[in-house]
């Protein structure tokens, strides 16, 4: 059995668009689900528990620039304004490496599932599944 949650959080990122690295931005919205056996408890994982987990990651790349890990240190952006940077695993920062990076770090958080699964939309038509 799955259980879900959702959330959003809003972040950028730079990719090739039509040729060209463009830096541009995203409202995302996660969908994470937990597949486990119902427990004695009649439940597979208490709502709350997985939400918690959801919103400690999604605040990691909440209003953030997601990076490569390769482009640490080679990136700069200067303003009357405070940067954060995302790190992620991967040749750039895609939908998808995001996508894989929130599966591993909620599956990480929580022990004992037989399996994570996140949806990761990066537009309302457009979204990434991937399973850890």
């Amino acid at each position: 059995m799955k259980v879900c949650v959702e959330g959003c959080f809003n972040a950028a990122h730079y990719m090739p668009v039509k040729g060209e690295v463009l830096l541009h931005g995203h409202t995302y919205k996660l969908v994470a689900c937990v597949e486990g056996d119902v427990g004695k408890d009649s439940m597979v994982i208490d709502f709350l528990v997985l939400k918690d987990v959801v919103k400690e990651v999604i605040k990691q790349f909440n209003y953030s620039l997601i990076i490569p890990r390769k482009d640490l240190g080679k990136v700069s952006i200067k303003g009357p304004f405070k940067v954060k940077y995302a790190v992620v695993n991967g040749e750039r920062a895609s939908t998808e490496v995001l996508a894989s990076t929130i599966c591993g770090l909620v599956k990480e958080r929580l022990k004992g599932v037989k399996g994570v699964y996140v949806r990761l939309y990066e537009t309302y038509d457009s979204f990434v599944e991937c399973e850890c």
